[in-house]
């Protein structure tokens, strides 16, 4: 059986157990979020001389894989492993919540300044940051806007109930506070042709990542078409209705489209929804040429996976469809609460 250590101290392993469920078993409380080798919160390295399991680098910069970083909640040891916390050269940095708002009655707009000087370059709108509290509890959130332009981070949370990180920041409001931010990660961000258009199908908070791409792109002076779709199950889960009908109202290459499962459409109400019923059935009635889009769906995991295949078998390229599905940390056996 392969030996398992956590900064020195042995772990208990079961066969096929992953590091992030033994350690946490011992009473390791590793940052965890999605559980599922999407978020990054639970990035370990493995000590110099060992090497981290088959499949647990996936999705890491090669930097980071270079140099011995991997996802404990998708590790399967097969042979010994020596486990320490990641170190700065990870990417992360400590910042201050300079601003909680409200974008809807269930969705705020949470803003970071870095506590010290930090070089944004390499942060692109729609990838994602992992935000990690003083306590451990960690969950990764959307790029929503232009750090490089702007000096800070912008990003949108959904009151999740029994969300213990989203309920911290949507009822207690902690203005304020200092954090820790890692990242960047993700590869949903404008990749820079003008003459590309661009679809952007999002539900929920994924309009975040949407919206950031979509707002890249405008200020790159993107000159083809550039479609956003948000859909949401009523009314009320839309939101930055004024600020994307602005940015429509400036670009002319620039449309919006929202969409709700439920309701009706109201063409005197600005902020009413263009469309009803569902979403993926809305865009591809509205869409033509998909082989020439280049493709970003954000949101539902449910909904990103199958519109993903819905889109390549109407003829859009497997190689342009960006998917970033908005994982819910599910609770470990016997937990009374989502590890974020």
């Amino acid at each position: 059986m392969p030996r398992l250590t956590y900064e020195g101290n042995p772990i208990p392993l079961e066969p096929g157990q992953t590091v992030l469920d033994a350690a946490l078993a011992s009473g390791i409380d590793l940052p965890c979020s999605c559980r599922n080798g999407v978020c990054q919160s639970c990035l370990v390295k493995a000590e110099s001389g060992f090497t981290p399991p088959l499949g647990s680098q996936k999705g890491l910069k090669a930097s980071l894989a270079q140099r011995g970083y991997f996802l404990a909640c998708i590790a399967r040891p097969t042979e010994n492993l020596a486990v320490i916390p990641p170190d700065a050269e990870a990417g992360s940095f400590d910042a201050t919540i300079t601003a909680v708002d409200t974008l809807s009655p269930t969705v705020v707009r949470v803003r970071f300044a870095p506590s010290a000087s930090v070089q944004f370059s390499d942060y692109r709108p729609g990838q994602f940051v992992t935000l990690l509290r003083d306590d451990g509890l960690a969950r990764s959130y959307s790029i929503a806007n232009l750090p490089s332009a702007e000096g800070d981070i912008e990003i949108h949370v959904r009151r999740i109930e029994r969300g213990r990180m989203s309920s911290w920041l949507c009822d207690d409001r902690p203005v304020g506070a200092t954090v820790q931010l890692r990242g960047p990660a993700g590869d949903c961000f404008y990749l820079g042709d003008p003459d590309e258009p661009l679809l952007l199908v999002g539900t929920g908070t994924g309009l975040a990542p949407l919206v950031g791409i979509a707002r890249d792109a405008l200020t790159h002076s993107h000159r083809a078409p550039i479609h956003l779709y948000h859909g949401a199950l009523q009314r009320e889960g839309l939101y930055l209705q004024s600020e994307l009908r602005a940015l429509e109202a400036a670009y002319p290459s620039f449309s919006v489209t929202l969409c709700t499962l439920n309701g009706e459409a109201d063409p005197d109400d600005p902020d009413a929804p263009d469309g009803i019923g569902k979403l993926d059935e809305l865009v591809l009635e509205r869409t033509t040429g998909l082989p020439a889009q280049r493709i970003y769906i954000c949101g539902d995991p449910g909904f990103v996976h199958s519109f993903r295949k819905r889109l390549f078998i109407a003829g859009a390229r497997m190689n342009a469809i960006h998917a970033d599905a908005f994982e819910i940390a599910l609770p470990p056996a016997g937990a009374t609460q989502p590890c974020a």
